[in-house]
C-alpha cells in the first residue's frame, strides 16, 4: 500500500485509496455484475472493462477494437442489459 504509484513516486495506493470518494460505489458495483461478467464473451467483457473502469470513450475503444461507435453503443447496451437480467434473476433466487 505504501509503494510509490506511477513515475513521479509521489502518490501511494493507501493515499489514491483514501482520496478516491467513488471507491464504495465502485466495489457495490464489481459485487453487483461480478457475477454476470464472466458470461459475456470476452470482447464485450473488454469492451465493460474499458468504458467503465478504464473511463474511455465509445470513440476511443471502438479505434482500439476497429469497429464503428454506434457497434461499440450497441455491444454496451446489449451487455449492460444482460447484466442487468442477471443480477435480477440472482436477487430472485
Amino acid at each position: 500500500l505504501e509503494e510509490p504509484l506511477g513515475d513521479t513516486g509521489t502518490t501511494d495506493l493507501a493515499e489514491r485509496l483514501e482520496d478516491d470518494d467513488r471507491l464504495p460505489d465502485q466495489l457495490e458495483a464489481r459485487c453487483v455484475v461480478q457475477p454476470g461478467i464472466g458470461q459475456l464473451r470476452e470482447r464485450e467483457q473488454t469492451i465493460l472493462y474499458l468504458r467503465f473502469f478504464e473511463e474511455k470513450t465509445q470513440s476511443e475503444i471502438a479505434i482500439h477494437f476497429g469497429m464503428s461507435q454506434n457497434h461499440v453503443s450497441r455491444l454496451l447496451r446489449q451487455s449492460l442489459a444482460q447484466l442487468r437480467s442477471r443480477s435480477e434473476i440472482d436477487n430472485i433466487d
